[in-house]
């Protein structure tokens, strides 16, 4: 994190867009709530993805996508799962996600 940390960087962010803009943050799970509330003030219709290393861990990071002046309601996108337990290997929706040959739907 630059010196400043969070709040200078979604400082940077907020301004960088024009209104009706889209913002796209990838960011630790367990700052989520400080991300939210730094971005709150100027951006909105916020959209999560959890990013789960395993099916039964926990989320580890969270992709953020958020309009500039968004009004509509926060919406949590179902996960991507990036490892199979068992194998230990990529998952075949994060194998074609890190290849090219798929891309996230923002719903």
């Amino acid at each position: 994190m630059t010196e400043g940390g969070l709040e200078a960087w979604t400082i940077f962010l907020l301004k960088s867009v024009r209104e009706g803009g889209t913002l796209t943050v990838i960011h630790r799970a367990d700052r989520l709530a400080d991300l939210l509330s730094l971005l709150g003030p100027k951006a909105g219709s916020f959209q999560v993805r959890p990013i789960h290393p395993f099916a039964d861990a926990p989320a580890k990071r969270v992709l953020v996508r958020a309009l500039k002046t968004g009004k509509a309601p926060l919406q949590l996108l179902p996960p991507v799962i990036l490892h199979d337990r068992e194998s230990g290997k990529h998952t075949a929706h994060a194998d074609a996600l890190l290849r090219g040959e798929a891309a996230l739907d923002w719903v």
